[in-house]
Parts: structure tokens; sequence; C-alpha cells
């Protein structure tokens, strides 16, 4: 087995994420690999009304390891640096 770390970045598009993560998910079932994801998500309120939404989402998904918000907004690299 092996384990591999899949970081998103939604950046406010919450009719994004959910298209994203669903074909991501179609495609690993399809090469049939012996892959454990673990799914990170950082949000960074860039809209904060649509990073509302993306969290709502991400929840109600129930497949995320780790949800970090960056509520206010402090860039990508913040995201990045609290996984690794």
């Amino acid at each position: 087995m092996i384990n591999l770390d899949v970081l998103i970045m939604a950046s406010s598009r919450p009719q994004l994420i959910p298209y994203c993560l669903q074909s991501f998910e179609r495609f690993v079932e399809s090469q049939q690999t012996n892959i454990k994801f673990r799914y990170l998500l950082h949000e960074d309120f860039v809209f904060p009304k649509e990073s509302e939404k993306v969290i709502q989402w991400a929840k109600k998904w129930g497949k995320f390891d780790v949800i970090i918000e960056g509520n206010p907004k402090k860039g990508p690299w913040y995201g990045y640096g609290s996984y690794v």
C-alpha cells in the first residue's frame, strides 16, 4: 500500500472543487491502484462567502483528513507549510 497526500487549494471556487475531486476519484478508481490517499484542503478566504461554501461542501463530503482555513487570507504557502 502506498500512502499519498493530495493537497487541494480551492481559493474560493465552490463550483469547481466537487468536479475536481470527483473526476480525480473516478480516474484513480479506473487505474485500480494500491494507493491510500490523505486529502488535505487549504481554503484561503479570497472571497469569504464563496470560501464558506467550499468549507461547507468539504465537511459534507467527509473525506478530507485535514481542513485549514486561511481566514483572513494568508496565501497558498501558508497552507502548504502547514502540511509538511
